[in-house]
């Protein structure tokens, strides 16, 4: 049995307000959206357009053909031109064509079945399982490759690969910009190995020395050396001296230049000149029993 569809209406009929038909009413037909008039036809030839507006007979019918594919207004009124009603977007279904000859054509990536199709048939496409070429943003390539494996160009296409590390000797590297010397090697491991000179930040040793030494400069290195307290009369050193002045000692706190101190003992002679250098702090003074206090033997330090 053929399949059916129900059919259309073979006349188009209008009705009035009271359900009669709409002997000798107007339908107007323009393009859906506008007030242009847009024919319609008297048959499916479309050869004989209606009049516009279409006039109904007696019974309120018309024939009504429509362009496929093309959107109409309708406006619907009496014979007196009052209007009834506006229906906009009325499209006839396009007729549906039949199939001559239907081909299918793809890249080699895929497989195409049931091309050409002529009146009735399925088109099948499905993938080939050839690689997307890098031509075509893919690797040309199957499988990952071996558990590692980089993808490498060769310049016209991606391969799998391991990855491999250069094999050029090596003659020299050097470390001068942080002040170390470097061995050289050309194969195996490279060891740095040297001290961080001073002039780089550093100590230029490789240890610290014996316990509670300092590093003092010799001017040029740094060494590791036990502390000294110098003996020719450095910052700390302490002395009995006495400051000439015939108006009597120095207050404690007071300072003076190491050139206006004579040595000294607890009675104020002496047979020696003073330190003559740096700068020197009172830290108590003893009267001169013989010149009643015109000199005073005082206990200095060293600051500067």
């Amino acid at each position: 049995m053929p399949t059916t569809k129900l059919t259309p209406n073979a006349k188009q009929q209008f009705f009035d307000a009271n359900g009669n038909p709409l002997a000798g009413g107007k339908l107007y037909t323009y393009a859906a959206g506008t007030t242009t008039l847009l024919a319609t036809y008297t048959d499916s030839t479309g050869t004989t357009s209606n009049a516009n507006p279409i006039i109904l007979d007696s019974r309120g019918e018309a024939n009504v053909w429509l362009v496929p594919g093309t959107s109409y207004k309708f406006k619907l009124t009496d014979a007196n031109d009052v209007q009834i009603w506006v229906v906009d977007e009325i499209s006839a279904l396009a007729s549906a064509g039949t199939v001559t000859s239907v081909g299918l054509t793809a890249p080699a990536l895929f497989t195409v079945t049931g091309s050409p199709v002529t009146g009735a048939g399925t088109l099948s496409l499905a993938y080939s399982g050839t690689a997307l070429p890098a031509a075509n943003g893919g690797t040309g390539l199957t499988a990952p490759g071996a558990n590692g494996n980089v993808l490498t160009s060769n310049g016209t296409s991606w391969v799998s690969s391991s990855i491999a590390l250069p094999t050029n000797a090596v003659s020299s590297i050097s470390f001068a910009s942080i002040g170390l010397t470097p061995s050289t090697a050309t194969t195996g491991a490279i060891t740095v190995a040297g001290t961080l000179a001073a002039s780089n930040g550093g100590t230029g040793l490789t240890s610290p020395g014996t316990a509670g030494n300092v590093l003092t400069s010799t001017g040029t290195a740094w060494a590791s050396s036990a502390p000294s307290v110098p003996s020719s009369g450095g910052v700390g050193t302490l002395i009995f001296a006495f400051y000439p002045l015939a108006s009597g000692p120095v207050l404690f706190g007071s300072t003076v230049s190491g050139g206006s101190l004579i040595y000294s003992n607890a009675y104020g002679t002496n047979s020696f000149a003073g330190p003559g250098a740096g700068t020197w702090k009172c830290l108590g003074y003893a009267t001169n029993p013989v010149t009643d206090n015109a000199e005073a033997t005082t206990l200095w330090i060293r600051t500067i």
